[in-house]
């Protein structure tokens, strides 16, 4: 199952520096600035949001499946380990071929999704003169957006479906067999009604949960192909239009914008959390959430060269990005706070991928 081995893989990569529930949250997409810091520095980007419908319950469920079968091992209070047999049954899975890319698209991949669903309903049924149908899509924000491109749009409703069906065999024709199929059986047509991702499972005879990761990696090929190639499918980019302005990935939260005016003014990191009356961590979780946004933020003034240069060198050495495995091999006046920052910086100036 693909969510046993993204469970497995992101296991061997935190290896034992966070608890399964920092996994859980990486997979649902918790927007917190640790979640997605540790997505940066343990390499887990593409994991980020990935299923963002999974429930604590079947999370737990597979993680005890997992340890019944001895493909992990429980080491401490909520922490885990992969065994020499959970490693043996990872390489099995060559997760490495899948086109997810969390990260980068968790903020307007559902919702493109459900304006190429409904754009195909409202336009077979257009085609066939019926006006009368319960739209699939209940999302209010879709809804106005095909309403006010089906007003937009020529009556030429032939012509239209015709350039959607040429762009989608374009595209999907890079794409292995199942992956079509898959998308044919969901979309819901004048003629047809399509499946929910149970009924999908039970057709495919695959797990629920197989099922929601396969779709959300051919969504994100999708999304892959239009970014890269726009002009190859002019329809099919349409519809991504709006909503990266909409979903901006480098917007801060509130918050860390707060703060980053008081280090714009001068305040000591100390002083700032007294003003603003949170803890100094908290602070700190700010510098290093605005670091992971904003390339051109000096870090300088909280990590010097030469300690960055420091925390570099043991993490080369050590080739590890664990931060107590750095902190133990960095000199004392080196804190959790500068490696942290120092390390996602370097990430951000460097793109490095692991």
């Amino acid at each position: 199952m693909l969510l046993e081995a993204i469970i497995l893989y992101c296991l061997k990569q935190i290896d034992r520096e966070r608890t399964i529930n920092s996994i859980y949250h990486l997979l649902l997409g918790k927007p917190s600035i640790q979640t997605i810091q540790d997505a940066h520095l343990y390499g887990l980007e593409r994991f980020y949001a990935l299923y963002k419908t999974l429930d604590k319950r079947s999370f737990a469920e597979q993680v005890k499946q997992l340890n019944e079968n001895s493909y992990i091992e429980h080491v401490s209070h909520e922490h885990f380990v992969v065994t020499v047999k959970g490693k043996t049954m990872l390489e099995k899975f060559d997760l490495a071929k899948y086109y997810w890319n969390g990260m980068k698209f968790h903020q307007i991949d559902s919702a493109f999704f459900e304006r190429l669903l409904l754009f195909i309903q409202v336009w077979t049924n257009a085609k066939n003169h019926n006006f009368r149908y319960i739209p699939i899509v209940e999302n209010p924000k879709t809804l106005h957006w095909a309403k006010r491109l089906f007003h937009r749009e020529p009556k030429n409703y032939d012509v239209r479906l015709k350039q959607l069906y040429e762009e989608l065999v374009r595209i999907f024709d890079k794409l292995p067999p199942i992956y079509p199929e898959m998308f044919i059986r969901q979309i819901t047509t004048a003629e047809k009604i399509g499946l929910t991702f149970e009924q999908l499972a039970n057709a495919l005879k695959k797990p629920v949960s197989d099922i929601r990761l396969l779709h959300m990696n051919y969504v994100h090929f999708m999304l892959e192909e239009l970014s890269a190639y726009p002009k190859q499918y002019p329809l099919l980019s349409s519809f991504v239009q709006g909503l990266n302005d909409a979903t901006n990935e480098t917007t801060l939260t509130n918050s860390a914008n707060i703060t980053l005016s008081y280090i714009k003014r001068g305040f000591p990191l100390a002083e700032i959390a007294k003003r603003r009356k949170l803890k100094l961590n908290t602070i700190y979780d700010h510098i290093v959430e605005i670091a992971l946004h904003d390339d051109n933020f000096p870090i300088e003034p909280f990590v010097s060269r030469e300690k960055q240069d420091e925390i570099f060198k043991a993490a080369e050495k050590l080739k590890t990005r664990k931060l107590k495995l750095i902190k133990e091999a960095v000199g004392e006046d080196i804190d959790y706070f500068q490696i942290r920052l120092a390390l996602t910086k370097r990430h951000r100036s460097n793109g490095e991928k692991r």
